[in-house]
């Protein structure tokens, strides 16, 4: 059996079972062959892209004190946690800007093999939601190609359906052509809804705001959904659900 301690064992089961153990270029000429080099590997990948934190076994730790980075593996149940191991933290305070949007989101945006969009208002032809596509943009550079899907409500239940259709469907494209050619993308159009949210294999999170910007310094909270809330909205914005009406959808390209 590999030597490893039981909290590492656990946690990479846990990693493992939820799809979120992703591969990684390597980042020095060698290949680590102990704890020592295993840690200077992950340093030196963090130079290349910024890592959270750096799980080490206690006598690597020793000889990383000074790098707060670095965090010893028995820690991570200890009551003197780390500061940046905190998987219990459920929520966040970001500014309504597409920048935080961004770097909230950006392991999701990265490493999601699906992705949906949760938002009554979607339309990237508006003034608000012009930088919605931005984080389109971030998923194109995915280490894989994930599929997409845009939930939205009809805009106006009174206008021939098909001609709502139609108009969605070049704004839709006209906006976010650039970005089509890495994605594929599904956008379902429901009748009047209201919470807004971000559902992945990688995770949930209830986004009240929805995904809209704003020019002011105002700020929103984001939620980290349970797995059983995640999957329940997952159910509810299925094309099956009974519990809302699909109005229509189409795709892109």
């Amino acid at each position: 059996m590999v030597p490893w301690h039981p909290v590492v064992r656990r946690l990479l089961k846990n990693l493992a079972d939820n799809g979120r153990l992703v591969p990684s270029a390597p980042a020095l000429c060698y290949t680590p062959k102990n704890d020592r080099e295993w840690c200077e590997e992950a340093l030196a990948s963090h130079e290349n892209l910024p890592l959270n934190g750096i799980i080490a076994s206690s006598d690597t730790k020793s000889t990383h004190r000074k790098n707060s980075l670095v965090e010893s593996v028995e820690k991570l149940d200890s009551s003197t946690r780390c500061p940046w191991w905190s998987p219990f933290d459920g929520s966040i305070r970001l500014k309504r800007n597409i920048d935080h949007y961004k770097e909230a989101l950006k392991l999701i945006l990265r490493h999601a093999e699906s992705i949906m969009f949760i938002d009554p208002y979607i339309d990237p032809t508006k003034y608000n939601y012009r930088h919605f596509i931005q984080l389109l943009e971030a998923m194109g550079k995915s280490t894989s190609k994930p599929l997409v899907e845009i939930h939205c409500k009809i805009p106006d239940s009174s206008g021939l359906e098909d001609r709502i259709k139609k108009n969605m469907k070049i704004g839709f494209q006209k906006k976010i052509k650039s970005v089509i050619g890495n994605l594929e993308i599904e956008i379902f159009v429901w009748d009047d809804f209201h919470d807004r949210y971000l559902i992945s294999n990688l995770g949930g999170v209830s986004v009240p705001n929805g995904f809209d910007t704003s020019n002011d310094q105002r700020e929103t909270t984001w939620t980290r959904l349970s797995p059983d809330d995640r999957d329940a909205v997952q159910r509810e914005f299925d094309v099956s659900s009974r519990s809302r009406k699909l109005r229509f959808m189409f795709k892109l390209p």
